[in-house]
């Protein structure tokens, strides 16, 4: 098995030109994601990997086509391709895909291509949400919106309501009379979005933007490959895509279809793009089974561990600990000073907070030792969801790339999310 980083040498061959590196079918595009220890990764796509990859979305798709054909009656928005330019490699090979749907491919892409909402591509900041929302307000008819996390969803809406006005000006009168701001879309049916781990969090907010809209949470799918899909209401392992194991907490590693409920593991991937026994480093747990195929949750990011002090403190850890304690909306934990602060919507008891942290025992021995002051709490702005995502867009994170989380390692939060 090998993390991003050891299999970062052949990927960085490939990326020169060389063939042959990492698998034998020709690499046709890198697509930019963010990476752990790197501003950005450009994973490798093959023709191989992406009729994988279109294996489970059309199963996604035509799954929840047949449960609502009434989607398929009009456009449909989807937030699945960077925002940077396209460019090409040294090797020259291209950088990105040429349409907002190219990720999909087959019979998904072409599905898609027919209702896309365009939206200019390449735009950063204030300009890619103007466009967005000028688009979407003028697709009236618009039936699905698919998102990465909810809080893109809350900062789409907002910024529906900071350009209606520039919207209805370029309308027919007959038109814009009859268009409700708090119904810009009455057709909408379907907000597809995460829904694990930290985004779960944001889900009733974007559900109270969004009422009489029904919400699909996303399976697990990343850059570089997908994990599981949305089918009959669960989210069962796509097995017919890529090869999936899963590595256990004592070491040992199995066939992702073996595994049963109950157990946790992080996934391991194989897939025709030539990523061979890739240690993703998402952790998932196993809910059940659809039939003969496991069904799973997001957990969090293997790794995601803030150690400041030897404290460990752990992403998947943090958000038990909140769950625990019953904290809804926006949460998170960010270490400040000689300490951590929760900024959170819903602030928890500052005390019962601390005892919950100290199941941690390196925690626990930090506080102990002074090292760490006890945990504050502050009550985070209405909106702090969206501060945080456009805190980080702003430094160069794609907003696909922006995942919610309860735990993050950098400081100066405050005057971002308390004001």
């Amino acid at each position: 098995m090998r993390t991003w980083e050891e299999l970062s040498p052949w990927v960085d061959r490939a990326i020169q030109g060389e063939p042959r590196v990492l698998c034998d079918a020709p690499i046709t595009r890198f697509e930019p994601t963010s990476g752990t220890s790197s501003a950005r990764k450009l994973v490798p796509s093959t023709a191989p990997g992406r009729r994988e990859l279109s294996r489970a979305v059309q199963a996604w798709m035509v799954d929840t086509f047949a449960r609502d054909p009434r989607l398929l009656g009009g456009p449909s928005y989807w937030s699945v391709s960077p925002t940077l330019p396209a460019g090409r490699t040294p090797g020259g090979v291209p950088i990105g895909f040429d349409t907002d749907a190219g990720t999909l491919g087959g019979l998904a892409e072409r599905v898609v291509a027919r209702t896309l909402v365009s939206v200019p591509r390449g735009l950063q900041g204030e300009d890619f949400w103007r466009a967005t929302a000028i688009a979407l307000l003028r697709a009236r008819e618009l039936r699905l919106v698919s998102i990465w996390n909810p809080s893109f969803g809350l900062l789409l809406h907002d910024a529906v309501r900071r350009y209606w006005d520039e919207v209805l000006r370029t309308l027919p009168a007959r038109v814009a009379s009859r268009i409700d701001p708090d119904r810009p879309w009455p057709a909408l049916r379907l907000i597809s979005t995460w829904g694990d781990a930290a985004a779960a969090a944001e889900l009733p907010a974007l559900k109270e933007r969004f009422p009489g809209v029904a919400v699909q949470e996303k399976g697990l799918l990343a850059t570089e490959g997908i994990v599981s899909v949305p089918f009959a209401g669960q989210l069962p392992l796509a097995l017919t895509s890529h090869h999936l194991e899963l590595l256990r907490d004592d070491g040992s590693v199995i066939p992702a279809w073996r595994a049963e409920p109950g157990e946790e593991g992080v996934v391991v991937l194989t897939t025709g793009h030539g990523l061979w026994r890739y240690r993703l480093g998402d952790r998932v747990r196993v809910t059940g089974r659809l039939r003969a195929t496991p069904t799973v949750r997001f957990l969090g990011r293997e790794g995601a561990v803030v150690d400041t002090r030897g404290e460990k403190l752990g992403e998947a850890f943090v958000t038990e600990v909140l769950a625990r304690l019953g904290v809804r909306g926006f949460a998170l934990l960010a270490p400040e000073g000689d300490g951590y602060v929760l900024y959170a919507a819903e602030p928890p008891d500052a005390d019962a907070l601390e005892h919950a942290l100290r199941d941690n025992p390196h925690y626990a021995w930090c506080v102990s030792l002074g090292q760490l002051r006890p945990v504050r709490v502050e009550r985070a702005l209405p909106d702090a969801a969206q501060r945080y995502v456009a805190r980080l867009a702003a430094e160069g994170r794609r907003h696909g790339d922006v995942k919610p989380a309860h735990l993050t390692g950098t400081s100066g939060w405050r005057a971002t999310l308390v004001g």
